[in-house]
């Protein structure tokens, strides 16, 4: 992905107190993330994966070690 270090938008409270500002960088973490065709987006923070999540309404976004687990074979 081009960019993967851009920031999604939700740090802190930022997307509370700078809801327009907040969606903007979102918007373009998205377009980002649907050049790259990945069905399933994955990172650790909790406030992304929601703010990502609302973003993106046809692609999964989840935790890293749900991840890991299938890819052991151990199911949750």
């Amino acid at each position: 992905m081009e960019e993967p270090e851009s920031c999604r938008g939700a740090g802190g409270a930022f997307f509370v107190e700078r809801r327009a500002l907040s969606a903007a960088v979102r918007e373009g973490k998205a377009e980002l993330i649907w050049k790259t065709g990945a069905e399933t987006v994955v990172t650790p923070c909790p406030s992304c994966r929601g703010f990502l999540a609302g973003g993106l309404p046809e692609r999964r976004v989840c935790h890293p070690v749900p991840v890991l687990a299938r890819a052991y074979g151990v199911e949750g």
